[in-house]
């Protein structure tokens, strides 16, 4: 196991994902840690949505 923004771009890349949906909160309108590495590091598109909860 490594980081989990290396993770979820380590899966993207094994499954050939042609997009990476996360849902984050904002707070106080940034994003979390792991979804900002993850809109920062990624070659393909990253779509992020807030929770309805």
């Amino acid at each position: 196991m490594g980081t989990p923004y290396r993770e979820i771009l380590k899966t993207a890349k094994e499954e050939k994902a042609s997009i990476i949906m996360l849902s984050s909160r904002f707070k106080r309108g940034l994003l979390s840690s792991t979804t900002d590495a993850v809109v920062r590091h990624s070659e393909i598109p990253v779509f992020v949505c807030k929770p309805r909860w």
